[in-house]
């Protein structure tokens, strides 16, 4: 089974004043190589800074959740965040012996000065697809969910998407979970 391993570099921008930026990736566990071929491709593009890693740190691993969802499903949507000198990763984990599709569940993890820690995680394997992070003020950090409501295994069933809200200094459990209003009654499933 191939296990994908959750890395994050801090990379420093010349264009940005040399304020330290996080870019996240899955790569194979024999990363040397390919983090040489990062660094080649951006020092040879005339039109993105040149960038380099600073730190490599495992985060997590994730095992694959067979469900047409992985690690990083969901890449255009930030799975980092950083307030300050605080960082942020949502990181999804497969629940063994849980059947697909709905068979994955989010995890919160927080850098600090420290390191790296798990600060809080679902109770259940009750999603799909990866859960992405935003900061929406002062230490407000908001997780996208969407987790299933029919019986594990139940194939593109309904889904209660909605928002769970943090405190980014006590984040080990959620301060309140947001409900948006939907016009009419939508039906939401693990690919809504």
């Amino acid at each position: 089974m191939f296990r994908r391993i959750y890395r994050v570099f801090g990379v420093l921008s010349a264009l940005l004043g040399a304020v330290p930026l996080l870019k996240a990736t899955a790569f194979p566990a024999n990363t040397k190589a390919e983090v040489k071929t990062i660094e080649r491709e951006a020092s040879t593009n005339p039109h993105q800074p040149n960038l380099s890693p600073d730190v490599e740190e495992v985060v997590a691993t994730c095992e694959p959740p067979n469900n047409g969802a992985g690690p990083l499903w969901c890449y255009g949507a930030p799975l980092l965040v950083r307030e300050g000198s605080t960082v942020f990763a949502s990181i999804m984990e497969t629940g063994e012996g849980v059947p697909p599709l709905c068979n994955t569940r989010w995890r919160l993890y927080r850098r600090t000065a420290s390191g790296w820690s798990k600060v809080c995680q679902a109770d259940g394997f009750r999603e799909r697809e990866p859960c992405p992070l935003v900061l929406s003020g002062p230490n407000e950090l908001l997780l996208s969910i969407n987790p299933s409501v029919e019986p594990p295994g139940t194939k593109y069933g309904r889904c209660d998407p909605h928002l769970l809200q943090f405190d980014t200094r006590r984040p080990e459990a959620p301060s309140a979970a947001v409900h948006p209003k939907w016009s009419g009654n939508p039906r939401f499933t693990d690919h809504s």
